[in-house]
């Protein structure tokens, strides 16, 4: 049988293509790849050897890059019916949290390049290390609109797809693996096992005769940058139905060891203490500068010029803003931390039962949206709306009876009937004659 020559060309996930290509094409196989994500790939004369290869070559794999001599224009125009162009896998919505800090020139990468926003703001705003620590929930998340991730990154793989930069398409592959699996260890490295799945359906719509092969049991060229955990709040939002260990491999920390949040937040902690202060700014991913710059509470985050707001007055940061000593002064913050343990526990459990109800509505709005397309189903409707309206009336009296319990906490955070606001607006679209 002929060999087959095949060209890919990407970032860095042509990494993973490259080592899982041999085990998946039923023909001898000869590769060549062009990886953009190479420090050197930048050089003219690297891109033009690269293309001195292409003249035999059967197919050409590419994802959409802009470099001078290699992009979708040139490609197609020099190699016609021979380009075939694959998607470059970005999704954030399993890490809403991570960007990168300072500009493309001067980009922070101690201890990581990947950096979380999270752990950038809490410094921001003068928050001692513990509280960047605590700062890690849900109220965070969304204060900062970070769960919009999810939406944002499948509606930019929609508008690539849609616009026709990407013949093989993705988008459904893509979400339907993040929710059945851990299908990427940070926001633009996916598995192996996803890229393999999509590598499969890209070299069917090339012609070229390939069988699945089993890429968990394969070791994954990626597995050797820095990998990050899905965190277990993220996945309580998102309803998935798996967990992943909360640590973090940062080979600047030990490429052999996984670190402990504590661990990685000092380590960011000091990095931002020792960087110039005009370069503490979130620089990308565009989605994230791009919702922080619609919040203009939030704009210090992408613009340094711009100083952080007063830190709220939860307890975790009542906790680090001691007058004079916000980092020093631990005794005074260990007391100001048990005053608070009756409040945040309290906290703890209104955020159960709101996260509760709106568990029990991404369930039942779907079921009646479904079943409100056939006449015959308005037994079924009665009755999930009864079910709802019950749930609610359980749930409600007792977010009411926390709050009272807390006027000062309600008086300054706002946190119950700002939460049962959104609920209300919720049941409002299937309440009876409403």
């Amino acid at each position: 049988m002929s060999r087959i020559k095949v060209a890919l060309i990407g970032n860095c996930q042509v990494q993973s293509y490259r080592a899982l290509l041999p085990f998946m094409v039923d023909r001898e196989l000869d590769l060549v790849t062009f990886d953009a994500s190479e420090p050197s790939s930048r050089e003219e004369q690297i891109q033009l050897k690269f293309l001195e290869q292409l003249a035999d070559r059967d197919i050409i794999l590419a994802q959409r890059i802009n470099f001078h001599h290699i992009n979708d224009e040139k490609l197609r125009a020099a190699y016609p019916g021979r380009v075939l162009t694959i998607g470059n896998f970005y999704f954030r919505g399993l890490h809403p949290d991570h960007c990168y800090v300072g500009d493309f020139a001067h980009r922070l990468d101690r201890p990581s390049t990947v950096h979380s926003v999270v752990i950038l703001d809490a410094f921001r705003r003068g928050l001692s290390q513990d509280a960047a620590i605590q700062a890690f929930t849900p109220e965070t998340f969304e204060r900062l609109g970070l769960f919009a991730a999810w939406q944002s990154s499948i509606d930019e793989m929609a508008t690539r797809e849609r616009n026709g930069f990407i013949d093989v398409p993705c988008l459904a592959l893509m979400e339907a693996a993040c929710r059945r699996m851990p299908a990427f260890l940070t926001m633009n490295h996916p598995s192996n096992v996803l890229l393999a799945d999509y590598l499969e359906i890209a070299l069917k719509a090339a012609g070229i005769p390939c069988h699945p092969v089993n890429a968990a049991a394969l070791p994954d060229p990626l597995d050797h940058h820095d990998r990050f955990p899905i965190l277990d709040l993220v996945a309580e939002h998102f309803n998935l139905p798996y967990r992943t260990a909360q640590r973090w491999k940062i080979n600047a920390l030990g490429s052999t060891r996984f670190v402990r949040l504590d661990e990685l937040v000092a380590a960011f902690y000091q990095s931002y203490s020792e960087a110039a202060p005009a370069s503490l700014a979130v620089h990308s991913p565009t989605d994230l500068v791009r919702n922080l710059r619609g919040q203009p509470d939030h704009a210090y985050l992408i613009d340094t010029t711009i100083a952080p707001p007063p830190a709220s007055l939860s307890a975790p940061a009542a906790e680090s803003q001691v007058p004079g000593t916000p980092h020093q002064d631990h005794a005074l913050r260990a007391i100001l931390a048990e005053q608070n343990r009756p409040v945040l526990q309290a906290v703890e459990e209104i955020r159960t039962y709101i996260h509760k109800v709106h568990s029990f509505m991404e369930v039942a709005d779907p079921k009646i949206e479904s079943l409100t397309q056939t006449l015959p189903a308005a037994e079924e409707i009665r009755t999930y709306i009864h079910k709802v309206h019950s749930f609610m009336e359980a749930a409600d009296p007792k977010i009411e009876s926390l709050a009272q319990t807390l006027p000062e906490l309600a008086r300054k955070a706002d946190l119950p009937s700002q939460n049962r606001g959104v609920i209300k607006r919720m049941l409002r679209r299937i309440k009876p004659g409403e």
